[in-house]
């Protein structure tokens, strides 16, 4: 990330990769490109509360600092479009206590036991 001057200020440049529909989709995304070190930063997340004020085209925008991590940061994009887009899994029993996790989950959120479907 190269600091631009601008009218006598340093302006820093960040790459638009996604418009999310909220800040938790924006969240979900952002924690994706961490998982994966590609430095990224979220824009417009304190518009949220001016909904109904503002154009649409006002969203949360997740955006990389780096011009070249772009083209991993749409990989990503795609990855998590793809899981919001996967059908819900039947929730689980544990064999060891008894109780009920998600179907996505690998272990019992409990007792920690292995999942299996």
């Amino acid at each position: 990330m190269q600091p631009e001057p601008c009218s006598g200020r340093l302006r820093f440049s960040v790459f638009p990769v996604y418009q999310a529909k909220d800040l938790i989709e924006a969240e979900l995304l952002l924690q994706r490109l961490r998982d994966r070190g590609i430095p990224s930063a979220l824009q417009n997340e304190f518009l949220q509360g001016m909904m109904g004020e503002l154009p649409l085209s006002i969203r949360p925008t997740v955006a990389v600092l780096e011009e070249r991590d772009q083209s991993a940061a749409l990989l990503c994009v795609r990855e998590m479009e793809a899981a919001l887009r996967a059908p819900e899994l039947p929730d689980l029993v544990c064999a060891s206590c008894g109780d009920t996790s998600p179907g996505n989950f690998e272990e019992c959120w409990k007792c920690r036991a292995e999942l299996s479907s």
